[in-house]
């Protein structure tokens, strides 16, 4: 099922860990084509991270890059919220309710 404009993730939004370099650009690019806002983590090479940035939003895609080292439990916490008040309406409280959400799952993967 599409969207608007025949993207089919049009008002969804995406993390990706990662997404600066190699199969995680090339996957953090082909959610934003396919219509989707797009956070990314990355580690080091804040260049690399802008240049995809900056590729996806010439493209009018949205984008956003988050340095967080994905071993790192609390970072990748913090990126997850930053990517739902980045990018999640915040009518009627709804920012805040997606981010209770995310917390709660991510809180009850990380305690496997």
């Amino acid at each position: 099922m599409n969207n608007s404009n025949g993207q089919k993730l049009a008002g969804k939004v995406a993390i990706v860990t990662g997404g600066s370099r190699g199969i995680g650009a090339a996957i953090t690019k082909r959610l934003a084509a396919d219509g989707a806002s797009v956070a990314f983590t990355y580690a080091k090479g804040a260049d690399a991270a802008a240049s995809v940035v900056k590729e996806i939003e010439g493209r009018g895609g949205k984008a956003i890059a988050i340095q967080a080292d994905a071993a790192d439990a609390d970072a990748v916490k913090a990126a997850v919220e930053k990517a739902v008040a980045t990018f999640i309406r915040r009518d009627a409280g709804g920012a805040e309710t997606h981010a209770r959400r995310w917390s709660h799952h991510f809180d009850r993967i990380c305690r496997r």
